[in-house]
């Protein structure tokens, strides 16, 4: 058999592989049915299948692993279908698949010259071989060092070693049967770039086979694919598109005749166009589950605008932030069924999230080819649902209170007289004493009434307009002496034009009172920080004042931290008697009361934070700031 090659300078050298109805059996089941296939000199020629083994299997019929059923294969025109492995080797033909054939015990250099042919002169050594390879993977651009032992080397460096092999004995035709998806990104990118160095040399054809598409449509010339044991389709890359390539390869998505492919790229453009604006976060998991697809509202919640958004890990899409909603999902794609779970929380930026997700099985008849993966936010529902909650629940807390407010007050009044008389009356001084521990224990009991009257809002409200800057200037001033000695500072900032509202004057101070006490309790014992910002914002055509307080101290320890508002409940530590927990109920229904809106959220970094929004004044709107 010949084993000379078509010299470069030929006009119209043969194809270096033509596959002609190639059938073949093995244990009596056909693996390969009439398989038409030509690989031109000088091409890379992509091979897709969803079924990698029968891929595989008419690779291992190529180069006369197995045998031929019938049909014919011819290497640059010299028919081989008869030939064994060794003899088709000898005509040029190179094939790396499955399983590495390394020598781990041994060096780099020593696995490269198995079965090649190395210094055609001078003495044949160890050290000079070394030299000489070392010097080959130098000027090819290939970083690895020609000295080190295999086992020492990453396993994806394996497969990269395995390839240079093939390639050093300069073949006419190369078949890498899925190995360059087994390697680093770096790695296939000095492989791919060797590729066209020597198909520009010598016209090296390289059969590449696997299923990274967007690798194949950038690399190859032309890509066939297979499915139920033949070629469906081969083309030129320019004529496909990836998710033409896609349907072909799966059974869903290939119903109707193969030739319609305009029709098909516009309806599945249309798809992937409905699927990106669609306002939740969609992504389509594969089956190593790295992500596949995201759409716009994914990579808004979880990518940054310079991000490769696909072919990543979940894990590394979703971030560190997020590793709850990772382990939810892992957990859910290891079961392989379908599942829905609700109000888990994720983080965009500095901000969580209340969502609700789906996990649906995405199935090619009845194998599973990855996972749907749906992400809705519902975290503005869930703040009004929460917020609709605390509203009802003080609503009827406010009629409570002012029952018990009404029915303590008459004997709570009596007592606090008798205890006036007695202490009138009496001489001892031990009794007067303890009438007076009596007396101050009935005052703290008619704090809290007083509280629960102002809680429950029975009473009459004088309102007025007012500039909130003045006020809130008024109270930091009161509060500045009380802080001097608790090295906590306050930063004011309210623009220099008047910000009006109509409220109770009396009713709004003890609103700021008691949310800046609420932080100077929180940063009594370290210290800190507290700011108050407030400005007018315009939302839906309304012009609103719009209060933020902040501060830097441990936050809210609550788990549904709306329950905040709650009267009651508190979340200071060693607070005892002292802490009644009825001030942020009494801010939440005197803000309510002034019209106004109130929310609370903790801070990403530290501290937690309170937004008030009352409705701008129509009347002083546009009256000028008081020189």
């Amino acid at each position: 058999m010949e084993s000379d090659r078509a010299g470069a300078g030929d006009a119209t050298p043969p194809a270096t592989l033509v596959l002609t109805g190639l059938s073949a059996h093995v244990n009596g089941r056909q693996v390969l049915d009439r398989v038409d296939l030509t690989v031109e000199a000088g091409e890379v020629h992509g091979l897709m299948n969803r079924q990698q083994d029968e891929i595989s299997l008419l690779c291992q019929t190529i180069v006369g692993y197995l045998p031929v059923s019938e049909g014919t294969i011819h290497i640059a025109g010299r028919d081989v279908t008869k030939c064994s492995a060794r003899e088709i080797q000898a005509l040029g033909v190179e094939y790396t698949g499955g399983q590495p054939m390394l020598q781990v015990g041994m060096t780099v250099a020593e696995n490269l010259a198995l079965g090649g042919k190395w210094s055609a002169s001078g003495l044949f050594t160890r050290k000079s071989l070394t030299a000489e390879i070392q010097e080959w993977l130098d000027a090819e651009g290939f970083e690895i060092d020609a000295r080190a032992m295999v086992y020492d080397l990453p396993y994806s460096d394996y497969a990269f070693i395995e390839v240079l092999n093939r390639l050093r004995r300069n073949p006419r035709l190369l078949i890498v049967d899925q190995t360059l998806e087994r390697l680093s990104d770096r790695r296939k990118s000095h492989l791919l770039a060797f590729f066209r160095r020597r198909i520009g040399e010598n016209r090296m054809s390289v059969l590449w086979t696997g299923n990274e598409v967007e690798d194949l449509l950038l690399q190859a010339d032309r890509i066939s694919v297979m499915r139920e044991r033949h070629i469906i389709l081969t083309d030129r890359v320019e004529n496909l598109n990836r998710l033409y390539i896609i349907r072909l390869c799966f059974d869903k998505m290939s119903t109707g005749e193969i030739v319609s492919r305009p029709e098909f790229y516009e309806l599945m453009h249309y798809i992937d166009a409905a699927l990106s604006d669609v306002p939740m976060c969609v992504l389509v998991l594969d089956l190593d589950r790295r992500v596949r697809f995201l759409n716009h509202a994914a990579q808004r919640l979880f990518c940054s605008p310079s991000d490769t958004v696909t072919n990543r890990s979940l894990e590394d899409i979703l971030g560190v932030n997020n590793a709850r909603l990772h382990e939810v999902v892992m957990a859910a794609v290891a079961r392989n069924e379908d599942f829905n779970a609700h109000s888990i929380i994720c983080n965009e930026d500095d901000r969580r999230k209340i969502a609700d997700f789906k996990l649906r099985v995405i199935r090619d008849s009845d194998r599973i080819v990855g996972h749907l993966l749906t992400i809705d936010d519902v975290s503005d529902a869930e703040h009004l649902r929460q917020r609709a909650m605390v509203t009802e629940n003080l609503k009827n807390i406010g009629l409570l209170a002012a029952g018990v407010a009404h029915e303590v007050n008459n004997p709570l009044e009596i007592m606090t007289n008798l205890i006036s008389y007695l202490r009138l009356t009496n001489t001892d001084p031990k009794a007067a004493e303890l009438l007076g521990k009596v007396e101050q224990e009935a005052e703290r009991i008619q704090h809290i009434v007083d509280n629960l009257v102002l809680f429950s809002g029975r009473r009459d409200k004088p309102v007025r307009t007012m500039d909130v800057r003045n006020l809130i200037r008024e109270i930091l001033d009161l509060l500045g002496f009380h802080v001097r000695d608790l090295n906590i500072d306050f930063t004011f900032h309210g623009g220099d034009k008047p910000l009006w509202i109509d409220a109770d004057h009396n009713e709004m101070r003890q609103v700021f009172l008691n949310l800046l006490r609420n932080s100077i309790d929180a940063l009594r014992e370290t210290g800190g920080h507290i700011r108050i910002e407030a400005s007018e914002v315009v939302e839906f055509e309304q012009t609103k004042v719009r209060i933020t307080v902040s501060d830097d101290g441990p936050g809210i320890r609550l788990a549904h931290i709306d329950d905040i508002f709650l009267p009651f409940v508190s979340d200071k530590v060693g607070a005892g008697s002292h802490n009644q927990g009825l001030g942020l109920s009494i801010v939440y229904n005197l803000v309510r009361e002034q019209g106004g809106v109130i929310s609370v959220s903790n801070l990403a970094r530290q501290g937690c934070q309170f937004v008030l929004e009352f409705p701008s004044s129509p009347v002083a709107r546009d009256v000028p700031a008081p020189l």
